[in-house]
């Protein structure tokens, strides 16, 4: 959750957390990038979290694990 909040700070973006399990994932990020769409590709590259982007500033955050068993 950190995480994201600390991006949308950053980058004056929005998250909108579709599968509230993602808040229970625990990450440490470093990347020297400053473009967000490719902190956001890394972050698909090494999570299960998969993002939507919905608009120039808004993404939907969902998990790639949801409903698997």
């Amino acid at each position: 959750e950190y995480v994201l909040e600390e991006l949308a700070r950053q980058y004056n973006v929005t998250f909108n957390v579709t599968n509230p399990e993602i808040h229970s994932y625990t990450y440490n990020i470093s990347c020297s990038s400053k473009d967000i769409d490719e902190i956001i590709h890394i972050m698909e590259t090494v999570t299960p979290i998969k993002f939507s982007k919905q608009g120039d500033n808004v993404y939907d955050v969902d998990s790639r694990l949801s409903g698997k068993k």
